[in-house]
């Protein structure tokens, strides 16, 4: 192989690099996902989620940061706790 040859490979190579790394630090989607101690991660309050990572998920959350209709000030009712994975909350980013 020609020195010229190896020259334009690494030149590619180090142009695609670079290009790489813009592209993943400048065009990233917003995240609506946020870091809380004691609880891990937390989705953002009012929040609309579109994400395609594992299958596709589309949802709003309500003011308390919940794949959930607001919760309203009612008559005590029964309600129901889901404890899971991503698959439970049909979502991950």
């Amino acid at each position: 192989m020609s020195r010229k040859v190896r020259r334009s490979g690494i030149w590619l190579a180090g142009v695609l690099i670079v290009f790489e790394v813009v592209l993943r630090f400048a065009f990233q989607a917003p995240r609506n996902i946020k870091a809380e101690e004691g609880y891990g991660y937390r989705l953002l309050p009012n929040a609309r989620v579109v994400t395609s990572a594992e299958g596709f998920a589309r949802f709003t959350t309500n003011s308390h940061g919940l794949n959930d209709d607001e919760v309203l000030d009612a008559p005590p009712a029964f309600r129901t706790l889901l404890l899971g994975d991503s698959i439970a909350l049909s979502y991950w980013s």
